[in-house]
C-alpha cells in the first residue's frame, strides 16, 4: 500500500481501482454498521456523515504508515478509544448535507 500512495499522482487509475475495490467497500460496511448503532441509539445521527465514515480507514493507514503491518488488536483500540467517542459524543456530529460532501479520495 505504502507505494502505491506514494505513487499515485503518477498512477492515478491504478489509485482509483485500488480505491473503488478496497476502500469503498469497507466504507459501505462500516456504514452499515454505524447506520445499526444509530438505530439502536448507541451512536448519534452524526455518525452517518461521510467524514465520520472515512475516519476510520484514514486512521489504519496512518498507523499502517508510522508502524508497518496494523495487528488486530491496535485496530480494536482505535475504534474503541477513538472512534466510538467520536460516533457517541453528544450526538449530532458531522450530518452533511448533499453539497457537503467530501471529494477528497474519490
Amino acid at each position: 500500500m505504502r507505494p502505491l500512495l506514494a505513487q499515485r499522482a503518477r498512477h492515478p487509475e491504478l489509485y482509483a481501482e485500488v480505491y473503488r475495490r478496497v476502500v469503498l467497500p469497507h466504507k459501505e460496511i462500516l456504514l452499515g454498521v454505524l447506520g445499526a448503532a444509530v438505530e439502536r441509539g448507541e451512536a448519534g445521527p452524526g455518525a452517518l456523515g461521510v467524514r465520520t465514515a472515512a475516519t476510520a480507514p484514514r486512521l489504519v493507514i496512518a498507523a499502517h504508515m508510522e508502524h508497518g503491518t496494523v495487528p488486530r488488536d491496535e485496530v480494536e483500540a482505535l475504534v474503541d478509544e477513538v472512534l466510538m467517542p467520536l460516533f457517541t459524543a453528544g450526538g449530532g456530529g458531522n450530518v452533511p448535507g448533499p453539497e457537503e460532501r467530501s471529494t477528497m479520495g474519490a
